[in-house]
């Protein structure tokens, strides 16, 4: 479904046009979950300064072209950097559901956080259902490895029992993939005031969420820690609760679920916000602006080192949310991370100490 989400963005650009001939492309996207390297022609190695990666695959690994370290090397040089730009979906790392940091961020150059978008075909304005029927909908697939979708469902269905809530989904709509779009699942959603969901237990980035923003619904989810475009807020156009806090769930539940305008202001909110900053071409655009932002970053520097001059209109333009920028914000985050973590294990190493549990020779 990757597939067709990156392309009608690409479509969808005004200024994009799309060409067949790959040497004339200015840039060339690749999509590993869905093309085999070895059935691509971005395998060509001259394509390399203007390969564009858009990495949808679950957990924190990065893709590699599947040759030996020396191939690699002779083909990439020492870096093994085959690419212009790589975009990640699962940027995030998670254990059970607890951030963890950035994996990629500090590793490898050019790296940058990428998110899901709102297809087309989930949008149906004509559809938008102000009195809804299903009081809240989860249909989280739990198991053993996704913890925090088993344990938020169960969740979910106790509070359904323990609230007398009737008109309440926590099952499983369908067996429908994310190469699939399922219609009795959006007409349900469609149909629904809140929907709650959850990330996966080990990284962030999900097609459940943006297919419930696009419904219009109001949205329950676990923090999102991915740095991403025109963030959603929380109490604006969302609720975040904690995927590891069951008191708090059922408190924001019972908050929301008492005070129905509130929470249609949210919901509507949430909406618009999607709508106008989350759609398809906009995910394309944030790619295609931070390509723009290194690309001159690259004509600027090769200027200044062969004592150029650099006209005011050719300095670097002023973008909102490039890939640059949220990683530059994830650096910070991560040192802070680092930096608590420190602190902590100092403080026990202190305690520890004082209460005699450690002894100095």
């Amino acid at each position: 479904r990757f597939y067709f989400l990156a392309r009608e963005g690409f479509l969808l650009h005004p200024n994009v046009q799309m060409v067949t001939n790959m040497t004339e492309a200015d840039y060339i996207v690749y999509l590993p979950g869905s093309a085999p390297w070895h059935l691509t022609e971005c395998s060509n190695v001259s394509f390399a300064s203007k390969l564009i990666v858009l990495d949808e695959f679950d957990g924190g690994t990065l893709y590699w072209p599947p040759y030996p370290p020396v191939e690699l090397t002779e083909m990439y040089g020492p870096t093994h950097i085959w690419y212009f730009m790589y975009f990640k979906r699962s940027f995030v790392r998670r254990e059970d559901g607890r951030f963890i940091g950035y994996p990629s961020i500090d590793t490898y150059p050019d790296v940058y956080p990428l998110t899901y978008s709102i297809a087309e075909a989930y949008v149906q304005p004509h559809s938008f259902n102000v009195q809804r029927e299903i009081d809240i909908l989860c249909t989280l697939r739990g198991s053993k490895l996704m913890t925090t979708r088993q344990r938020v469902s169960d969740w979910v269905a106790l509070y359904g029992q323990t609230r007398n809530v009737q008109n309440i989904v926590t099952k499983q709509l369908s067996t429908a993939t994310r190469t699939q779009i399922d219609r009795m699942y959006f007409e349900r959603m469609y149909n629904t005031k809140i929907i709650v969901t959850v990330n996966p237990a080990g990284w962030e980035g999900d097609f459940r969420l943006w297919e419930a923003l696009a419904t219009g619904a109001l949205i329950f989810v676990d923090p999102l820690n991915v740095l991403h475009p025109f963030p959603l807020i929380d109490g604006e156009h969302i609720v975040y609760f904690s995927n590891r806090n069951r008191t708090e769930l059922f408190e924001k539940l019972d908050f929301y679920r008492s005070r129905p305008e509130e929470a249609r202001r949210v919901a509507v909110n949430g909406y618009l916000h999607a709508m106008k900053y989350h759609r398809t071409v906009s995910m394309v655009d944030y790619v295609l602006r931070s390509v723009h932002v290194k690309r001159r970053e690259q004509e600027l520097l090769r200027r200044k080192l062969a004592n150029e001059s650099i006209d005011d209109l050719e300095k670097l333009p002023e973008y909102r949310y490039t890939a640059q920028e949220l990683n530059r914000q994830g650096r910070v985050i991560q040192r802070f991370m680092r930096e608590q973590e420190r602190l902590e294990k100092e403080r026990l190493r202190i305690e520890a100490a004082q209460s005699g549990l450690l002894h100095f020779g």
